[in-house]
Formats: structure tokens, sequence, C-alpha cells
């Protein structure tokens, strides 16, 4: 059994790239982005990421709040998801180190 990585996002930069790109390089866990209503001039951001592997891409239609983001992508991986141990949450704007979201995960994995 494995973790899943929920980071939900409203008009994010290319750090988020970024972040995906260290997470997946570090583990190979299910990352889970809710695009929370973003802005269409994002849509470039979203469309790197849609194309990596063991990502799930969930969208709002609209702006809900980071509440619901939560809500949407937490409902996602205990509905879709087979025997995974627990959800990290992250933000994606460079406030969480990738090192530190998996180390957080890998506590999961040792409990």
């Amino acid at each position: 059994m494995t973790y899943a990585i929920l980071i939900p996002t409203y008009n994010p930069t290319e750090q988020l790239i970024h972040l995906i790109d260290a997470l997946i390089k570090l583990k190979k866990t299910t990352i889970i982005i809710v695009n929370d209503g973003s802005d269409a001039k994002c849509a470039s951001i979203f469309n790197v990421i849609l194309h990596q592997p063991g990502l799930i891409v969930l969208t709002h239609e609209k702006n809900k709040g980071k509440g619901a983001a939560l809500k949407t992508g937490l409902n996602y991986a205990y509905s879709n998801l087979i025997n995974i141990l627990g959800v990290v949450t992250a933000d994606g704007d460079g406030q969480h180190a990738a090192n530190d979201i998996i180390a957080v995960g890998e506590q999961l994995e040792t409990d």
C-alpha cells in the first residue's frame, strides 16, 4: 500500500510544474491536482502537467475555495484509489518542498 499526494491549486505558476517533476522523480505515487477554477491564462501550466505519468487532474469550473478543492481531491482519492494508506496534502506554490512532502507520506508507510 502507498499514499496519494493532493495539491489543490488556483492560478498556479510554473512552480507547480517544478514541484510535480520533483515529486515524480522522488516517488512513484499518485498525485492528484485540483484546478480550482483557474483563469484561462493558466491553461499552459495545466497542458504541461496533464502529460505527466501517474497524475490525476480534477477541475472545478469556477473557484470554490481551497476547502472545496481539498474535499474534491479527498473524495476522489478515497472513492477511486484502492488500498491507499492516506493522502498527503500540499501547496503547489513553493511553500512545501518535494522532499518534505515525501517524508510525510513515508511516515504513513512506516506506521
